[in-house]
């Protein structure tokens, strides 16, 4: 039974055109007319007669066979570019195809592919893909609202919980034991809370529903503040932290989601690093570009890792041996709000020393 929602099938062309009986007609046609200049050109030497002037034994073999070859030059030039011109045209729709369908992303799903109406076999495959691609569509869709909903639907009992966690830890009667776990149930529930805002974020910003207000923002006046900030949260495993940030560099960016991105790297900065080890940020500009890193020690990114370390809810095994607590998602949101600004995120590990680099557009 078909759901009422559920957008009619689109049926495949019914056209009875084929690009192989192209290509054969082409080619046969091609090949019927190289015959018949053939014959002509055979027709002509033998058998019309010959210029009284000339004597047939003043006419040497090899001029006779280089006057034929000179006067099929021409047609056979005509013929090759011809067949090359058609056969450039029969692929055309082919390579228009290709082109389009190396831009589909999960954004432009919903955008058809071009199809050309002859309903040949190029036609079909686009119909294929086009059906494809939509129903790719619905299901990211289906996701997406899904994904919203749950958090949303989250939310509430989670604020709930903590609320009674909270109160139950006021009461000064409570046993230090049952306040201990009570502690740790508010904690894992501060955990989900963030899980799921992470969720909701990130499900938003794929349905381009997160608006941005950007303005003037100086990056050197952030990472001085934030800086501040690594110092309190590396204070009890006694991180040095340096900052290397004397440029005026201005960006037009949203000045809460940048801060939330330079937070989100500070914070792996200092869980992912070493008892004393060091936190370094920097802001440099070049050319038309403000770069901002910030590199802590600590065991590195294997190799394997690090295309993944982006990934939503990606853990490596590096991360799972030490049981860091996190949601998963710090650097997914990093990542979305740097292009969200037209700008990138990147990292590199070597010798345990891994860098984030935040490259932005500058003004």
């Amino acid at each position: 039974m078909t759901r009422p929602d559920t957008p009619p099938t689109p049926q495949p062309p019914s056209g009875t055109a084929s690009l192989q009986r192209r290509l054969t007609f082409i080619h046969f046609t091609l090949f019927n007319i190289a015959i018949l200049i053939t014959i002509f050109f055979a027709w002509h030497d033998f058998y019309m007669e010959p210029d009284p002037s000339t004597a047939e034994s003043e006419i040497s073999p090899v001029t006779h066979l280089s006057e034929i070859v000179l006067r099929s030059i021409f047609p056979l030039a005509v013929l090759d570019v011809t067949s090359w011109l058609l056969i450039r045209s029969t692929f055309r729709p082919i390579q228009n195809l290709i082109t389009a369908a190396e831009k589909l992303t999960t954004d432009n799903l919903h955008s058809p592919l071009p199809v050309t109406g002859r309903g040949d076999e190029v036609d079909r495959l686009a119909w294929v893909l086009n059906n494809l691609t939509s129903r790719l569509d619905q299901s990211f869709q289906r996701i997406r609202g899904f994904t919203l909903h749950a958090s949303h639907e989250l939310k509430t009992p989670l604020t709930i919980l903590h609320t009674g966690f909270e109160r139950a830890l006021l009461n000064p009667s409570l046993p230090e034991h049952e306040r201990e776990q009570l502690l740790a149930w508010q904690d894992e529930t501060l955990r989900l809370n963030r899980i799921v805002s992470g969720l909701s974020l990130l499900t938003k910003a794929d349905a381009h529903q997160v608006e941005l207000r950007p303005e003037p923002v100086r990056l050197d006046f952030l990472i001085n503040d934030l800086a501040e900030d690594v110092d309190v949260l590396g204070h009890a495993d006694g991180l040095k932290i340096t900052v290397d940030a004397t440029t005026p560099v201005t960006v037009h960016a949203d000045r809460h989601r940048l801060r939330q991105l330079l937070l989100n790297l500070a914070d792996n900065a200092v869980k992912y690093n070493q008892p004393g080890g060091t936190v370094h940020m920097s802001v440099t500009r070049v050319d038309k570009d403000a770069i901002m890193e910030i590199s802590n020690s600590g065991l590195g990114i294997p190799p394997d890792s690090l295309p993944h370390i982006f990934d939503r809810f990606y853990r490596g095994p590096e991360n799972q041996s030490l049981m860091i607590e996190g949601s998963g998602l710090g650097l997914s949101i990093a990542q979305w709000i740097a292009e969200a600004h037209g700008g990138s995120l990147a990292a590199t590990s070597v010798n345990g020393l891994t860098t984030l680099t935040l490259r932005l557009p500058a003004i």
